[in-house]
């Protein structure tokens, strides 16, 4: 009697399933091109092993090995005894774990690009006295594992180095250059405050880059309800053409008023939106807050915008003390795209000789060179990504961004001379598309002896204040921009 291997019949199995399947013969034309004893010839092992192999490749098992085109990283790389640590760390994307030598070098090797993501000369000092002080205790901490022989960094020369690398960024932004600090650069959630985190994920981000984008978020802005603030009145005014939202507290104690510009990449966006950002700083600050709404591109394109805003801007100064408002007394603030159109009429009301308060600019969008950059993608920032940034300033300037010339106002970041620019506050964070801009503009605003104050956020997704308001990052911001309002407001005051 002949003892059957549940081997050799799961193998026979195998074959014949592939016989039926691949070579289309029945189970009778199978059984007959087996053995006698009913063993599997050497045929039939080659070609059940050759289905085998073609069926990996198929799946992908073979695509990292040499000879399939695609080298394995760091295969040219001299040998590392712990390669393998390594590797595991890297690609679990391990932290805090792991021998101080290893930890230390791969800090070391991704040391720049920290330093790269910092904006004040403190923050890249701090760090770098951090990094040295932790390479000093690993040398002196005897507990095994491979030497600490990572080099400590020094201090002077690397924020040499960082300045170096920062000016050159500045260069490529004013060219239109790709190389700025974090507009080219991924996001991850990880990035983001932990308190924002939940927020950001569930926001979804405007498509301003297509036309059924723009018309699905413009239609939801326009059903979005009113906002309602104990303590302040808000009607809505048609004036020349134009229909202004008027936010009044009834416990007025100050004589100034702000001209608020609502956000959108000039592309979508209605007043309404601001109605709990201006509202309760109206009822904080004790003033007025007049909000026009303003023709959209690409339907509209500049000027159209920015001569809504600056017929607001007469409006208000006309009405100012029916509003019980000084009418030398306004602030001029925006945020995001409204920002921007904030600061091109500041720009243009200083050419004109009108007094403007201050200007208050919350994440403005300045610089169209910013989307001129090269190889944008369409999820590197959450909220307002490079090609929403591009198709805006496209539609707005009627032209590709980043243009030789622009026309007077229309991109603020353009204007040679700011001198004579009213004290301004600015905010950005590290991680969102303008931070460069920004803080370029700010620079910028110093420089020509303007009285600037830019305050930055970590870990903030773009205009985080309007979609996070009760989140403790909104309102600490919130707090110290109505707190610099409402200081040059009462400044403002005594000096009159």
């Amino acid at each position: 009697m002949r003892v059957e291997d549940p081997r050799q019949d799961a193998a026979r199995y195998r074959i014949d399933r592939w016989r039926r399947e691949e070579l289309g013969e029945q189970p009778e034309q199978a059984s007959e091109s087996r053995g006698s004893a009913g063993t599997p010839t050497s045929s039939d092992r080659a070609a059940y092993i050759e289905v085998t192999i073609q069926q990996a490749i198929r799946r992908g098992e073979f695509d990292d090995l040499p000879g399939a085109g695609k080298p394995i990283p760091g295969l040219g790389r001299g040998h590392d005894p712990d390669w393998w640590i390594r590797r595991k760390i890297e690609s679990e994307r391990l932290t805090g774990l792991g021998p101080p030598a290893l930890m230390l070098r791969t800090e070391s090797a991704e040391l720049d690009d920290r330093l790269d993501a910092l904006t004040r000369e403190t923050d890249v000092r701090e760090v770098l006295d951090d990094f040295n002080a932790r390479v000093r205790l690993a040398r002196m901490q005897l507990q095994g594992g491979p030497p600490v022989v990572t080099p400590l960094r020094d201090v002077e020369s690397e924020v040499a180095a960082w300045r170096a690398r920062r000016d050159a960024r500045r260069g490529d932004n004013e060219r239109g250059g790709p190389d700025a600090r974090r507009g080219g650069t991924r996001v991850n959630i990880e990035q983001v405050d932990p308190a924002l985190r939940e927020a950001t994920t569930r926001l979804p981000a405007p498509r301003a880059d297509t036309g059924w984008g723009r018309a699905l978020a413009r239609a939801g802005m326009a059903l979005m309800p009113a906002v309602k603030v104990d303590g302040v009145t808000c009607t809505t005014i048609e004036a020349e053409g134009a229909r202004l939202r008027v936010y009044r507290p009834e416990a007025q104690t100050s004589d100034a008023a702000l001209l608020w510009i609502h956000g959108g990449g000039y592309v979508i966006g209605v007043a309404k939106m601001d109605d709990r950002l201006c509202a309760e700083t109206a009822r904080e600050l004790g003033m007025v807050v007049v909000s026009p709404e303003y023709r959209l591109a690409p339907k509209h394109p500049f000027p159209a915008a920015h001569d809504d805003c600056r017929a607001a801007w007469r409006w208000l100064r006309a009405h100012a003390s029916e509003l019980g408002a000084d009418r030398d007394r306004i602030a001029v603030g925006g945020q995001s795209a409204g920002g921007g159109l904030a600061a091109g009429l500041v720009q243009r009301l200083r050419d004109e000789r009108e007094p403007v308060l201050a200007q208050w600019l919350l994440c403005p969008m300045l610089d169209d060179r910013t989307a001129a950059r090269r190889e944008p993608r369409a999820d590197d920032h959450y909220i307002w990504s490079s090609r929403s940034n591009t198709a805006a300033w496209a539609a707005y300037l009627g032209q590709a961004p980043g243009a030789r010339t622009t026309p007077a106002y229309a991109v603020p970041a353009r204007r040679e001379n700011l001198a004579g620019l009213p004290p301004t506050w600015l905010y950005v964070s590290d991680i969102e598309l303008f931070a460069d801009e920004v803080v370029a503009y700010a620079d910028r605003l110093y420089e020509a002896g303007v009285d600037t104050t830019l305050h930055e956020v970590s870990g903030a997704p773009h205009g985080f204040e309007s979609w996070a308001p009760d989140t403790e990052p909104a309102r600490e911001l919130l707090a110290a921009a109505r707190g610099w309002l409402a200081w040059q407001t009462a400044r403002g005051a005594a000096a009159a």
